[in-house]
Formats: structure tokens, C-alpha cells, sequence
């Protein structure tokens, strides 16, 4: 990469999902120490600027935390729809990642969200604990997304 980098001239480096790399951190450090380069980070999990990274950037970067929309920009998609109890329901419903809007047909919007649950909440938790058994992490997940709003327990069932 270093032989890419042009003497007097800024040099913009975007590395994506980079956690999934041995070694990442130095890599990345010895890129901001170099003066004409700006690099962009990005990953879907906490472990990303957690440890080694962070200690090595401190001071040298800005992490930028991507949220799904709140309910008022979601409306905000819709400037001429003032139906605010459909347009609570399509919130819920098709989710407030900023993407979801743009996919009109619902299978793709559904194949979307699970491929999200697949790579962040799946995958991330895997790699990242080790986790035994994948088919009962699946059911957990599942259980705690249609349990949203509803008192879970790891000790008591819910009829107990």
C-alpha cells in the first residue's frame, strides 16, 4: 500500500471491517503517522477501537458511531405523508436502518435485515466468543427480537 502514497499529495485510505485482520493495529498506526494520508476506519463491532488500536490512535482519532434512524428521521423520508400511526407501523415493521428505506420489495427488504442480523449480531458474536452452539444462539436471538419490550430472565421461564 505504501508504494500507492504520493509524495505532496493527500492520500485517502478506507479500510473496511479491517478487525478481522491479525495485526491490524500497527498496520493502521503506521499509516496516520505518515503526513499526507487521511484514513477511514470502519467495522460493525465495539472491538474495533477497543485495546490495542485505541491506545496506539489515542488522541488521533474520531470514531463515528452509526445509529439506525430515530422515529422523527424516519418520518422525515416521508415529507408529504402525515399518517403517523402507518408510518409507526412501517417503522417497526421494516426497520429503521437508513438502506431498509430504499428497498421497495418486502423479500428483498426481509433478505436485507437478515443478512444485518447475520454478519453483526451472528457472525460478530461468534468470532468474537467462541459460541458453541450457532442453532441456539440463532433461537436466543430470536427469542429476545419478538420479546422486545417484554421482562426476560435467564433464571425464571415466563410462567413461573
Amino acid at each position: 500500500m505504501a508504494e500507492r502514497i504520493v509524495a505532496n499529495k493527500k492520500t485517502y485510505i478506507f479500510i473496511d471491517e479491517v478487525q478481522r485482520v491479525a495485526g491490524f493495529q500497527r498496520a493502521i498506526d503506521s499509516l496516520y503517522v505518515k503526513k499526507n494520508c487521511d484514513v477511514y476506519i470502519t467495522g460493525s463491532n465495539a472491538y474495533l477501537l477497543s485495546g490495542e488500536l485505541a491506545t496506539l490512535l489515542s488522541g488521533r482519532y474520531v470514531e463515528i458511531k452509526m445509529l439506525p434512524l430515530s422515529f422523527k428521521e424516519y418520518v422525515s423520508a416521508f415529507p408529504d405523508d402525515k399518517n403517523y400511526e402507518r408510518l409507526y407501523a412501517n417503522y417497526i415493521q421494516n426497520s429503521a436502518f437508513p438502506y431498509a428505506l430504499e428497498i421497495e420489495r418486502p423479500k428483498d427488504r426481509r433478505q436485507y435485515l437478515q443478512s444485518i442480523i447475520d454478519t453483526i449480531v451472528l457472525k460478530d458474536i461468534i468470532a468474537r466468543r467462541k459460541f458453541p452452539d450457532i442453532t441456539m444462539l440463532k433461537s436466543v436471538v430470536r427469542f429476545m427480537f419478538d420479546n422486545i419490550g417484554n421482562t426476560c430472565s435467564t433464571k425464571k421461564s415466563p410462567t413461573q
